[in-house]
């Protein structure tokens, strides 16, 4: 049984050892120097460079038109040499046509809210006179009302003294 455990333990030690001996003298083993010779010619040197990035012009124009839309036929060619005021391109006018009629249908429909709201404008203007004109009226009869019942009031005390004096009168 001690045999069969040092025998056990003991082999796999032995070959970890051999391979790292045997590694170790590979890594250690010096390599061959390879000599290469050429001769010597004149002649140009050749310099690539390979770089990343982006290139960019040295001038950008920027090309627009006044009216977005569609492009419904192109006069130039990508490229080609125009001169200014040169027609380059015609603009579908459908889009554009589309956009006006959406337009004075706004158009249309805001006039149509500014009489509306003038007419009432005007319907509340002249309701708030009429109202005005009614409680000046209510004012002139209630201070006519207020005269009367005042004069009523003061007149009250002698009419009072002649009641007085008459079933006074009338008694005797």
């Amino acid at each position: 049984m001690r045999n069969r455990v040092l025998l056990g333990c003991g082999l796999p030690l032995v070959l970890m050892g051999l391979i790292l001996f045997i590694g170790a003298r590979r890594l250690l083993k010096p390599t061959a120097k390879v000599e290469r010779s050429e001769t010597v010619q004149r002649g140009d040197v050749e310099v690539k460079v390979i770089e990343t990035g982006t290139i960019q012009p040295l001038r950008t124009v920027e090309v627009k038109s006044k009216v977005g839309g569609r492009i419904s036929k192109l006069f130039v060619d990508a490229g080609a040499i125009v001169r200014q005021g040169q027609t380059l391109a015609s603009i579908d006018p459908q889009e554009v046509n589309s956009q006006v009629a959406a337009l004075r249908a706004q158009l249309a429909g805001a006039q149509a809210r500014l009489a509306a709201s003038r007419k009432t404008a005007d319907y509340q203007q002249s309701q708030t006179a009429n109202g005005i004109d009614q409680y000046l009226q209510n004012v002139q009869v209630s201070k006519a009302r207020l005269a009367k019942v005042e004069a009523e009031a003061g007149a009250q005390p002698k009419l009072t003294r002649q009641s007085i004096d008459i079933a006074a009168a009338n008694l005797e």
